[in-house]
């Protein structure tokens, strides 16, 4: 497959017609499948101001390309939390 920039498949992608779109390997669903489904919003962001190292926000940015590095310290911290929150879940357990 050729590679091409991320820019240029989505344009490809949003030029690209319904029955254009092969499902065959794909299976319909049916109410059924559908019957338990559930809609689960994002989280609810908040807007702060947070003063960090410049060498760390290069380095976010760096690693996004300068685009969407902000989701990705979201994602590093909310790992963090998890990670912390799974810690003294299991600590509570075990005393």
């Amino acid at each position: 497959m050729m590679n091409i920039s991320r820019e240029a498949q989505i344009k490809m992608l949003a030029n690209l017609q319904d029955e254009d779109i092969d499902y065959s390997d794909i299976p319909e669903t049916d109410a059924q499948f559908w019957a338990d489904a559930k809609i689960e919003y994002p989280p609810k962001k908040v807007q702060v101001t947070l003063s960090i190292d410049e060498a760390v926000l290069n380095f976010f940015k760096q690693e996004t390309k300068g685009e969407e590095y902000q989701a990705l310290i979201n994602g590093v911290l909310a790992d963090y939390a998890f990670k912390i929150q799974e810690k003294r879940t299991l600590q509570g357990k075990i005393s």
